[in-house]
């Protein structure tokens, strides 16, 4: 993936934690209390106006239970380097 891609996937990356959200349920101030951010950071986020660090990130994840490359954009299920099946 060339620098381009990537910096694209990044920015979409606030839209897929607010899509996470919403399907599972949950306001922003109750998201931000579970990760334990400002409801007005998680905003900023999800607008892509606030980069996310790396430990609020893993938090995100680990409350949807889902990988950091699902929210990347890449496919849930493969990884790079492995042939399927």
């Amino acid at each position: 993936m060339n620098q381009e891609a990537t910096v694209q996937q990044v920015q979409l990356m606030g839209h897929r934690i607010r899509r996470l959200r919403r399907k599972n349920k949950l306001t922003q101030p109750a998201l931000a209390e579970r990760v334990g951010i400002p409801a007005s950071d998680l905003s900023r986020i999800e607008r892509d106006e606030l980069r996310v660090s790396l430990d609020v990130l893993i938090r995100i994840v680990a409350e949807f239970n889902v990988g950091l490359d699902e929210l990347m954009g890449k496919p849930a299920g493969r990884r790079p380097g492995r042939r399927q099946g």
